[in-house]
């Protein structure tokens, strides 16, 4: 006997098959997750997060805005929605949902990358910096913030510690 369809699974689904690149695999299933739960946010989120993947920029939007209605608390979503507008420009917009992913969630470590990177990108190095530091505290692990950190102390002339972060980020990431 098969265990009962919930949206819950179909959400899992689909995060399995957009981990695995199967973009038009794991919409589906985000729609089948919404489908049997219109109100399930974590799934308008994931399926924003695919449509971004494929280009689909206002479909990605509109699910992260979505799952903002939804679930105003849900940090992630934020984060999400705030990559898409600094990508489309929306600098002030994009800084808005980083302090906000920030403020729900202050140990998200990818929410103080993103709001690192709209910082640099508004030419407020010291800012990015604290941000690209406390993500790394956060989880020291993850390559990708001590490039982005490398890149922004490289901008503020500390050629000696942004190279000292690339290495960083190449040992983990090689």
């Amino acid at each position: 006997m098969q265990p009962p369809e919930t949206a819950e699974a179909w959400n899992n689904s689909g995060e399995s098959k957009r981990s695995k690149g199967d973009l038009d695999g794991a919409i589906a299933d985000f729609n089948r997750a919404i489908a049997l739960n219109p109100n399930l946010a974590q799934a308008y989120n994931n399926r924003g997060l695919a449509k971004k993947a494929k280009g689909e920029l206002a479909g990605a939007f509109a699910d992260f805005d979505r799952a903002i209605e939804l679930k105003p608390d849900l940090s992630a979503a934020y984060n999400n929605r705030a990559l898409l507008r600094r990508a489309q420009g929306d600098l002030d917009g994009a800084l808005a949902d980083c302090n906000r992913a920030v403020e729900l969630e202050p140990k998200s470590a990818p929410a103080r990358n993103t709001r690192g990177i709209v910082k640099r990108a508004k030419g407020d190095l010291v800012g990015a910096l604290q941000d690209y530091n406390r993500a790394i505290e956060l989880k020291p692990e993850v390559a990708q913030f001590y490039a982005n950190r490398g890149e922004a102390r490289k901008a503020s002339g500390d050629a000696t510690g942004a190279q000292l972060d690339f290495s960083k980020a190449k040992e983990l990431a090689p």
